[in-house]
Parts: structure tokens; sequence; C-alpha cells
């Protein structure tokens, strides 16, 4: 008897649970009207406007206060930096490009993708020696020291931006 009773109460409880759950999403969702979206090319797939000379903005003021770097430093460090990330976003949408293509092809053949896994191959080597060049004219600049911090503060500056993206603060406006 107290069985029966034990499995009715769990059985309730994790109803109750259930339920709950199921109402929760419901009430977090935003509330007022949505952001406006912006025009197909303007912004983002999602209609957030991507403003890049606001986000170097804000990169260049995080970067130089987290790497230590000097007015003069950062004046001349920041155009070129920016012209290397400028090199590596250009090859890595022609790597997304040619995967969603590939992927798209309903009838693609394994030598057909292994000519496509050759090319994103070739297009990383690209990316690293982008990146290779550029460091040691950069180092040349800041120092290899102020250079890893650099290196750290883009990084932690991005997993930054990501944070908010995902917690909803970018439409806080």
């Amino acid at each position: 008897m107290k069985r029966t009773h034990f499995f009715s109460l769990s059985t309730f409880f994790l109803l109750l649970f259930l339920a709950l759950g199921s109402v929760q999403p419901l009430s977090a969702q935003p509330q007022g009207p949505p952001p406006p979206r912006c025009e197909r090319g303007e912004g983002s797939r999602r209609g957030q406007a991507f403003d890049l000379k606001k986000f170097q903005t804000e990169l260049s003021a995080h970067i130089t206060k987290k790497a230590g770097l000097t007015n003069e430093e950062a004046e001349r460090f920041f155009p070129l930096f920016f012209q290397m990330k400028a090199e590596q976003r250009s090859l890595m949408h022609k790597k997304e490009k040619a995967i969603r293509v590939a992927a798209k092809r309903p009838g693609i053949t394994e030598s057909e993708c292994q000519k496509v896994i050759r090319q994103l191959n070739a297009i990383d080597e690209k990316f690293q020696k982008v990146e290779g060049t550029y460091s040691k004219r950069l180092i040349k600049i800041i120092g290899a020291k102020k250079y890893l911090k650099v290196l750290q503060a883009d990084r932690s500056f991005g997993r930054d931006v990501f944070r908010r993206m995902t917690s909803g603060q970018h439409r806080r406006k």
C-alpha cells in the first residue's frame, strides 16, 4: 500500500515538474516589440546589423587596455592588425562557402568531397601563412610580450561578445 502511494506521489511531482518546465520558457520570452530588422545584406542573418567600425573601436579599446599599448603603439599597430583580420575573414568566408556549396550538392561523389577537403586545407594553410607574416610585422611594432597580451585580449573580447550575444544583451539599447 505504501509503495503505490510512493509511486503516485512521485508521478505527481514528475508531472508537476514537467508542467512547470514547459511554462517557464513562455515567461522568459522578451517583452515589447521585437528589434527592427535590417534588410538582407546590411547585417547578420538574424536581422541584427553588424557595425564593423563600432566593433573595431571597442576591440581596439579593449586590446589597448589589456595589453598596455601606448597611444603611439596603438596608432601603428591597429591598422595592420585589422588588415590581417580582414584577410583572415575573407579566407574564412571562402572556406564556409566551399563547405556550403559542397554540402548542398545532392549527388556529390567521394572524390569530389576529397577535392573540397584539399581546398579547405589549402585555405587553412594560407590562413596560417597570413597570420605568420603579419605577426612578424606586428611584433616589430609592439614586441613579442605585448603581442601575446594582444592575442589573449583579442580572444577574451571575442568570448565576451559571444556571451553578450547569446544572453540577449546586444538587444538592450
